[in-house]
């Protein structure tokens, strides 16, 4: 597989079929998560825990690889995700609300797998669609 395959591969079987076991088959061992200033293994409990606390809070969640931009060993995608609050999610109870927000994220591919990734999504716009977060006062 290509470095772009294997980015697309892991958000599709990750994200869109649920399957935990993605983060084996398209991560290496010491692959490493960047986001809001924190960094995670994304093989370790704390990693994995990421995917299973949002499938569980947002259980129909989908996202659609918008872009895809390769150079060398590197992957950036544009993504956008969608879906509706069905779960706990952080402190906040269920809204059955649904949310549509955009992500980008850059990947470094080693040896046929995800050896870094580097995300940043609409986290406010998350919050605004369900109900937790600003509202602008230019509409």
């Amino acid at each position: 597989m290509t470095p772009s395959e294997i980015v697309v591969a892991f958000w599709e079987d990750g994200w869109n079929k649920h399957d935990e076991t993605a983060l084996d088959r398209y991560c290496t061992e010491g692959c490493i998560m960047h986001f809001r200033n924190h960094s995670v293994r994304l093989l370790s409990p704390d990693g994995r825990a990421i995917l299973q606390r949002w499938i569980s809070a947002f259980p129909d969640i989908r996202c659609t690889v918008d872009d895809v931009i390769t150079q060398d060993n590197r992957v950036a995608v544009r993504l956008t995700f969608q879906g509706t609050h069905k779960g706990k999610f952080r402190d906040w109870s269920p809204t059955s609300r649904p949310f549509r927000f955009s992500q980008m994220a850059f990947a470094r591919v080693e040896e046929g797998r995800i050896a870094e990734l580097w995300e940043d999504y609409d986290e406010l716009g998350l919050w605004q669609q369900l109900g937790r977060g600003l509202v602008s006062a230019s509409r």
